[in-house]
């Protein structure tokens, strides 16, 4: 604009040194040079706009902070819980350190390069430590989360062609009749906020960290169903669960006359790790320490129990909140072979047994005296 300004001034001024008028002979015949000189003034505005443009979407706005880019970014990780964004947030900055030593601009380049070069990124991390494939992992499901409208096609084959070649990792899916076992023994033994975490996770197909974030007012009860409200999930949105076991409505209804959370306090005040830890050393004193359980084998177990039971693919992925029907099929194929091969790698006379302590489950309450809601901290 203020080039503009003077140009036109500049005209003005020869105008005016000419003594002439306008409609001379003089100024007529000047008149194209005049136009071609505005036209050139155009295109030299234009082209500093689209530099200006260029040079704020280079990579000076790419940096992991203080830019425009970042405040997307932010704004979308902020979706996830604390863990997976510290991991995530890890995850992108080491990717942005061994990019800015190479001297690579990696998100001025164009959509498809840029996958190529990721998948080419993921090839050296694996021939560098084979068993680091989870970092890869995360990697592209962070960069997808900051960028959703990228496939990241040739990276996700990498990275399925990288998980052959490892042992499977998968948490296994829970038996039925153990899970039972084990609920009955931590009530038993005064664990009982542990217990009615293992249950809820088994029946409403939910993560342990999902159902330890729960505050009071977040459950409802009803005569035959409960309802969870969760603030946030591994989707980052809000979500609704409904359980309607009859087993597990009373179980729940025993539960909240003793406990004394109120409506903004945890209602489970325990701590992942003593969840973990306790599950694994029921099951090992149930004489099942072999199936290593994890916190994620009762969302397992539970999906893998509806489906075969007859429930669908698709009645299976909504209620236990999964993105695709398609992940489900291999999560449930998976699961249920695990569980084959669970009910024939131990003694008839182990399974007799964890069955008749799971067939108290309905009953444990009346012979426990739970005064105040045990703590389900170690003693």
């Amino acid at each position: 604009m203020m080039l503009m300004r003077r140009v036109s001034s500049n005209v003005r001024a020869v105008m005016c040194h000419t003594n002439q008028p306008l409609g001379s002979p003089m100024i007529e015949l000047s008149r194209p040079l005049v136009y071609l000189l505005i036209l050139h003034v155009f295109v030299i505005c234009l082209h500093g706009v689209l530099l200006s443009t260029r040079v704020l979407m280079s990579g000076d706005l790419t940096k992991f902070h203080g830019t425009r880019r970042d405040r997307v970014q932010q704004f979308l990780l902020g979706a996830l819980q604390l863990g997976s964004l510290r991991l995530y947030t890890a995850a992108l900055e080491s990717f942005k350190a061994d990019c800015d030593r190479l001297g690579l601009d990696y998100h001025a380049l164009p959509p498809e390069e840029q996958d190529w070069v990721l998948a080419e990124y993921l090839l050296d991390m694996r021939e560098v430590n084979h068993e680091q494939r989870q970092k890869g992992v995360l990697l592209v499901a962070a960069l997808t989360k900051i960028d959703p409208g990228r496939r990241m096609r040739v990276s996700q084959r990498v990275l399925l062609r990288w998980a052959t070649e490892l042992p499977k990792k998968e948490a296994p899916a829970i038996p039925r009749d153990l899970l039972m076992a084990i609920v009955v023994v931590l009530q038993l033994s005064e664990r009982t906020n542990i217990a009615t975490v293992l249950l809820l996770c088994y029946t409403g197909l939910l993560r342990v960290s999902e159902v330890l974030q729960l505050q009071r007012r977040q459950l409802v009860l009803g005569d035959s169903y409960i309802v969870l409200s969760l603030d946030r999930t591994k989707r980052g949105v809000n979500e609704k669960v409904v359980i309607r076991n009859p087993s597990v409505v009373k179980w729940m209804q025993a539960f909240l006359v003793h406990s004394t959370a109120r409506n903004h306090e945890r209602l489970f005040p325990v701590s992942y790790s003593t969840v973990s830890k306790w599950l694994v050393r029921t099951s090992s004193w149930l004489g099942f320490g072999e199936l290593r359980l994890t916190s994620h084998s009762m969302r397992r177990g539970g999906a893998t129990e509806l489906h075969r039971q007859g429930v669908s693919y698709m009645d299976i992925a909504l209620y236990g909140r999964w993105a695709a029907e398609q992940s489900v099929r291999t999560y449930l194929r998976e699961g249920d072979l695990a569980l084959t091969h669970a009910e024939h790698r131990f003694a008839p006379d182990l399974w007799r047994r964890v069955s008749r302590i799971a067939s108290f489950h309905d009953a444990v309450w009346r012979y426990h005296d739970i005064g105040n809601c045990g703590t389900g901290e170690p003693s």
